[in-house]
């Protein structure tokens, strides 16, 4: 696939990477927005699909607004690895994951992720450092256990999961059907805290 030629694509390949890995702020919202529809677009049957996707700039702030308005809150945490000292007026965002606490009573202390690279960043450690990121985050909130879901296929980012330390705990057969109509399964996966698992 083909992605649009962007402001900074230049810049990020002719000169090498300035990352920061830090929260969502409101500064971010344009550069969220192209990431998050380059990722729409690359994978259509993703759990949230395309539709749910911010149409425009002013949709994505309303979607942000709370959580930066609220960014001590220890239900959702969201981090961004972005390029610095880029001269091209939208930030961009190279990844970006988010991390939210389950609202059950019983079950607060379990947290779901989700992460997103840009496809022509790939292999570079940023979804590692997101990942990293939002365990030290789930660790200072007393969120003990991260779930995730992740497609069979995508191999890369079952070796990271493992690496960083967690384990597949089950399947849901059937569960994605790409757009040539080929049904796929998503794998589960957890990490337990060391503190936990060590009781």
């Amino acid at each position: 696939m083909t992605y649009p030629a962007l402001p900074w694509h230049r810049e990020l390949a002719t000169h090498p990477l300035q990352l920061e890995l830090r929260p969502v702020a409101s500064r971010d919202v344009s550069g969220l927005l192209i990431l998050d529809q380059v990722l729409a677009e690359e994978d259509m049957t993703s759990a949230d699909g395309i539709e749910s996707v911010p149409r425009n700039e002013a949709e994505m702030r309303i979607k942000l607004t709370p959580w930066w308005q609220h960014s001590s809150s220890i239900d959702k945490g969201i981090y961004l690895v972005v390029a610095v000292s880029v001269p091209s007026g939208t930030i961009p965002i190279l990844a970006s994951g988010e991390l939210h606490r389950l609202p059950v009573a019983k079950m607060r202390h379990v947290g779901v992720l989700s992460v997103g690279v840009h496809p022509e960043f790939r292999r570079r450690g940023l979804g590692q450092a997101i990942v990293e990121g939002l365990i030290s985050w789930a660790e200072a909130h007393n969120i003990t256990r991260i779930e995730l879901y992740v497609r069979q296929d995508n191999h890369a980012a079952r070796a990271l999961y493992t690496k960083l330390g967690f384990t597949l705990e089950g399947q849901r057969h059937h569960s994605i059907q790409l757009p040539n109509g080929t049904l796929m399964d998503d794998l589960i996966m957890a990490r337990v805290s060391s503190l936990v698992a060590s009781r």
